[in-house]
């Protein structure tokens, strides 16, 4: 399709996955969504998913869900951050912020991808 050009998409059917499903997915499809790990799309495997706020885990089965095996829990990073900003406070009397802990990570990130694009 060139530039300008409309597409109209009818969606028929919506299923909605855990997030570590996308982990899951980035492991074991190309970019072009063809399995490129058969082993690992038959196999029984854990995937956890440590976000912000939540930890997310789930079990997959020949890529079927296991629900038993699966939940969420309500610690994420921003806990991890807290403990440690205040571990950091304690120590060197120093305060560091979950937010200012990511900006710092962020730009760090940015620079690095900078440098190896170079």
């Amino acid at each position: 399709m060139g530039q300008g050009s409309n597409l109209t998409v009818t969606v028929t059917e919506v299923q909605v996955v855990p997030q570590p499903f996308g982990t899951l997915f980035n492991s074991i499809l190309n970019e072009r969504g063809r399995l490129v790990s058969e082993e690992m799309a038959a196999s029984r495997l854990g995937i956890i998913d440590i976000g912000t706020h939540t930890t997310d885990y789930i079990l997959v089965e020949g890529l079927r869900y296991v629900e038993k095996g699966s939940d969420s829990i309500g610690t994420g990073m921003s806990q991890v951050a807290d403990l440690t900003g205040r571990e950091i406070l304690d120590k060197y009397h120093f305060s560091l912020s979950y937010t200012r802990w990511t900006e710092r990570y962020k730009r760090a990130m940015s620079q690095s991808m900078a440098r190896s694009s170079r």
